[in-house]
């Protein structure tokens, strides 16, 4: 049972995670007509600033570790009330839990990237209220590392990670 919850979590994140990230090119504005939720962008002045996406969630990162080609970088997603919202509905849409959700605020994930290969893979996952309070959380061990798609949240990261 909590493998299949862990299964679930993982695919509902990155189902989120791929719909909101396949317009990236797209994303690199700020887009004004978008409410922030309550977790400001203050709280990420040690991270990265990628881009405001469509929802208006903020995207940021920040390197953990660097050994020869291999990154580890945090992946950071400040929920706007539209993206929250969103993240919401596709939960409910894939049939799982929104308990603990009343007040989404953000989301880090730990990505592993192979510079040289053009590779990553998601390490762990950690979902946040807007208080910092950690609702769910997961890790992943030894994921398989897929190739990095162009364009994507991934590749966006790679580019500024595989310098």
């Amino acid at each position: 049972m909590i493998s299949m919850k862990r299964t679930f979590l993982f695919f509902t994140l990155i189902v989120f995670l791929t719909a909101s990230w396949m317009s990236v090119a797209g994303c690199n504005h700020q887009n004004p007509t978008k409410e922030p939720s309550s977790v400001s962008e203050k709280s990420s002045v040690d991270w990265v600033k990628l881009y405001t996406d469509a929802n208006g969630d903020m995207v940021f990162y920040k390197i953990e570790s660097r050994a020869e080609n291999v990154v580890q970088v945090w992946g950071k997603r400040v929920f706007s009330i539209e993206g929250g919202n969103e993240f919401i509905r596709d939960r409910i849409d894939n049939g799982l839990s929104i308990t603990g959700m009343e007040k989404l605020g953000y989301f880090n994930t730990l990505y592993e990237i192979d510079c040289q290969s053009k590779r990553d893979g998601v390490l762990s996952v950690v979902l946040y209220d807007t208080d910092g309070r950690i609702i769910l959380a997961d890790s992943f061990g030894n994921p398989k590392r897929e190739y990095i798609v162009p364009g994507s949240i991934g590749d966006s990261f790679r580019k500024n990670v595989c310098k």
